[in-house]
């Protein structure tokens, strides 16, 4: 082949494939400025719970506050606090998993060896929130930590807890959210750094808890037609591998499918951090590693969120080692061939320097007409939010 005619080919396939490349959309950049403030360290963790919500055409989030819990609202004039309910809730634990069902609320406090049940309800004449009734759930005696906890409703009504205490795992059931049962243990001989998480699909409760000592990720399950005290014999989601730690999030897609975002304690540069665990409408679990340690970039806190339409995002901290920054990446979830890819769509920065982190979002999935707000914070106590709509055109 004629030589300038091999090096014309060679310079047109360059051209080509530098356009092609440059069409390709990268991750956006974003930088955003805080929307409140409260006295209190990272007031958006702890894992896994879910702090937000939107109603009435507002949003709303639960946070921990100097003295307590404090409920935050949008009006017109911004995010403001909902003063007349905060002081009630004074001298109360600060952190809360929140399950919203239409003007009605259920909020879990988790304080040391206290778990605190408020129910709430939304009043039209007051156009704010009130509380109905609160309650203690009972705790054994010989308890010495609680880390964390989570409410759900089954499709019958019933109310579910689930918490870590001491080195086991406990359920509490309610009928009415009021009075509730003894702890039922779902396992026992964890670490003390192991969590739950309990979600609920329209045929079922789950309860998915990590046990760092036998590097195992375990699910139980209680049928909707079963007792309160029935539960499945523990299924083995993946062992080995360091492929355990308390990283755990949830989201149940509109076909029935349970995916579970995790992180592992492998913590080795150029391994995957995160375990992408989805289970099939017929109970088969798979295992996916994503998400690259590398030596400048540390992902932790992972949380996933989905839409009625569809669509699937899973979002984390990213710290820059060697630093004090870090940043929030967002990553959509899309099926390539038999598994599933994170396309990362953003990166969430502070506009002045700030260690973003602990991601929460609503438990039900963001509907077409709302917006689709996850909400972070730094050590500093300010909150940040952030409409995930605003990237998916």
């Amino acid at each position: 082949m004629n030589k300038g005619l091999l090096l014309h080919i060679l310079f047109t396939i360059l051209i080509l494939s530098t356009s092609l490349y440059a069409q390709i959309p990268g991750p956006k950049k974003i930088t955003v400025s805080p929307i409140l403030h409260v006295n209190y360290i990272a007031p958006t963790a702890d894992k896994p719970q879910s702090k937000s919500w939107n109603f009435k055409g507002k949003n709303w989030i639960l946070l921990p506050g100097e003295s307590g819990p404090e409920l935050w609202h949008t009006d017109e004039r911004g995010w403001q606090p909902s003063l007349e309910i905060n002081t009630s809730w004074k001298g109360l634990p600060g952190k809360g998993d929140v399950f919203s069902i239409g003007n009605k609320l259920m909020i879990l406090l988790v304080g040391d060896c206290r778990l605190i049940i408020l129910s709430m309800r939304f009043s039209h004449v007051k156009n704010q929130y009130i509380e109905k009734f609160r309650t203690d759930l009972p705790i054994p005696e010989n308890c010495h930590e609680i880390e964390t906890g989570t409410i759900s409703q089954d499709v019958k009504g019933d109310w579910w807890v689930c918490s870590d205490l001491n080195e086991s795992i406990m359920v509490w059931n309610s009928r009415n959210g009021k009075y509730w049962t003894a702890p039922y243990e779902i396992a026992s001989g964890i670490d003390t750094d192991d969590i739950s998480v309990i979600t609920r699909t329209p045929n079922y409760v789950s309860i998915i808890w990590s046990n760092q000592k036998e590097e195992t990720i375990f699910e139980r399950i209680h049928w909707n037609k079963d007792k309160s005290t029935h539960w499945s014999t523990p299924t083995i989601v993946e062992q080995g591998n360091k492929n355990a730690d308390d990283h755990l999030n949830t989201a149940i897609l509109p076909d029935h499918t349970l995916m579970v975002i995790s992180k592992n304690s492998v913590d080795k540069n150029g391994e995957p951090q995160f375990v992408l665990r989805i289970k099939s409408p017929e109970g088969k679990w798979t295992n996916q590693d994503v998400i690259d340690l590398t030596k400048t970039h540390s992902p932790t806190r992972p949380v996933i969120v989905n839409s009625t339409s569809g669509k699937i995002f899973e979002i984390h901290t990213v710290h820059q080692r060697g630093t004090d920054m870090s940043f929030i990446s967002v990553n959509e979830v899309v099926k390539d061939g038999i598994g599933w890819k994170l396309i990362e769509k953003c990166i969430i920065k502070s506009e002045k320097p700030a260690q973003l982190n602990n991601v929460t979002a609503s438990k039900e999935p963001f509907e077409k007409d709302q917006p689709w707000n996850i909400y972070f914070s730094d050590d500093e106590g300010y909150v940040y939010t952030f409409d995930i709509k605003d990237i998916i055109h």
